[in-house]
């Protein structure tokens, strides 16, 4: 999970002048020319460029550029997102440069790109991991006025991208720097060599709170602050958008409102021990109870543990006369490792595009096509809660239910059951409770 978050302390902001070499800092890196697709071999020091023609021979040309910010010159002026005429998108769809530079259309001469940064990640964890340090950065970059670009594409890491783009972040996002810089300007300074490099990773947003055991749960501001920074710096690509959007109303239509659940296994207990005193029952009622507490008659059940997936959708579909719970179950079909044990993002069995696309499309599924999440600690559930609109609900499934009374029925259902829309006097546990709030509803 990388080191704890802290606070970058520098206060010295980098100054770049146009026609002038790049500067550095003590271990500031720059690329190679033959360098810039993979991001991998590095350059070495930046001699001036009017000795060769105005360009840095360690520079990249106008194709490596390009590259580099995936065809973002092309870009239609058009900010994808989920459209959904019930939750906000990510970002406000509209002309790029009425949403970056208070500039017409036709910009003129003097505008300059602000320093960039290409941050390369070796963070070989979990994609909502390297999630985190992705806004830890863009966070970073945004206090100090500069525009960033992140890489996915290192040989280190578990993910791989698709067919024909490395980078694994062009698969799901368009580049924060293009949110706050236009592509052109962008592409000059990159063309230019006016860009820094690194692969440290100094600030995880979130401070990995909701992620880890030991951080606690995310805070209301927290959440408030994080869902500001993705629609500041994160925005979906158009194509994986629209196929996001048809899923949405594929799996969480129905007339159903949805209760997203997320629940950790895997190799996740020296972090999270929590994640797995929690057994069937136990899950099984606090679900219910959540879905009778925000009115949510669907549940969108998420889980590395396949096991525990097919025992949960088998309960929650029962009817209550049979010891369930009667509501409606929709699952996403995710790559799952079937090692005990075992993270799924760390079985080389599986196809390394696969398993990042599930679980983004799976997260983004909970975050924008249901009404609130429920969750054990995880990276996954932190990122849903970044990733989901104002408004959106959450819960841990140790935090207590707020809403309508709902743990004073619970608790006279449990502890002093009485007979209830056919129920038999002395009908307890489990099964009483699922009958009576199935009554309720």
């Amino acid at each position: 999970c990388g080191p704890a978050g802290r606070a970058v302390q520098s206060s010295r902001r980098l100054i770049v002048r146009r026609g002038a070499p790049p500067p550095r800092r003590p271990g500031a890196r720059v690329f190679g020319r033959d360098g810039v697709r993979s991001l991998g071999r590095i350059g070495g020091r930046i001699p001036d460029p009017s000795s060769c023609g105005g360009q840095h021979p360690d520079t990249p040309d106008g194709d490596d550029a390009q590259e580099l910010l995936n065809d973002a010159d092309s870009f239609d002026g058009e900010l994808s997102s989920v459209a959904s005429p019930a939750v906000p998108p990510f970002v406000a769809a509209g002309p790029l440069e009425d949403l970056l530079l208070p500039v017409p259309r036709c910009l003129p001469q003097s505008v300059v790109a602000p320093p960039i940064l290409v941050w390369r990640c070796k963070h070989a964890h979990g994609l909502f991991s390297m999630f985190s340090l992705a806004l830890g950065h863009a966070l970073t970059c945004e206090q100090k006025g500069w525009a960033l670009i992140v890489d996915w594409s290192g040989d280190e890491l578990l993910y791989k991208g698709p067919p024909g783009e490395p980078n694994l972040w062009h698969a799901f996002f368009q580049q924060p720097a293009v949110l706050v810089c236009p592509p052109s300007v962008l592409l000059q300074a990159l063309r230019q060599g006016r860009f820094m490099e690194t692969d440290k990773h100094e600030v995880a947003f979130g401070a990995y709170r909701g992620a880890i055991q030991g951080f606690g749960s995310i805070p209301p501001a927290q959440a408030a602050q994080g869902r500001a920074l993705v629609r500041r710096h994160v925005a979906l690509r158009e194509a994986f958008a629209q196929r996001l959007q048809g899923m949405i109303s594929t799996l969480l239509g129905g007339g159903h409102q949805w209760l997203a659940v997320h629940i950790r296994r895997g190799d996740k207990a020296i972090e999270a021990a929590a994640n797995f005193l929690l057994g069937d029952e136990d899950l099984l009622l606090r679900i219910v109870v959540q879905c009778a507490a925000w009115h949510c008659t669907g549940v969108f059940l998420c889980t590395d543990d396949p096991g525990l997936k097919t025992r949960l959708r088998s309960r929650l579909e029962a009817s209550p006369e049979s010891g369930g719970a009667g509501l409606a179950v929709s699952l996403y079909p995710s790559a799952l490792s079937s090692l005990t044990g075992q993270g799924t993002h760390f079985d080389k069995s599986l196809d390394c595009y696969k398993k990042a696309e599930d679980v983004m499309v799976e997260t983004l599924l909970m975050a924008r096509g249901c009404h609130g999440l429920l969750s054990t600690y995880s990276n996954v559930s932190a990122a849903v809660v970044y990733l989901s609109p104002t408004g959106y609900l959450y819960s841990t499934f140790w935090d207590p239910v707020e809403s309508c009374g709902i743990d004073q029925a619970v608790e006279d259902t449990l502890l002093a059951p009485q007979p209830t829309c056919g129920m038999e006097a002395g009908s307890f546990g489990t099964q009483g409770l699922l009958q009576a709030l199935a009554c309720a509803k």
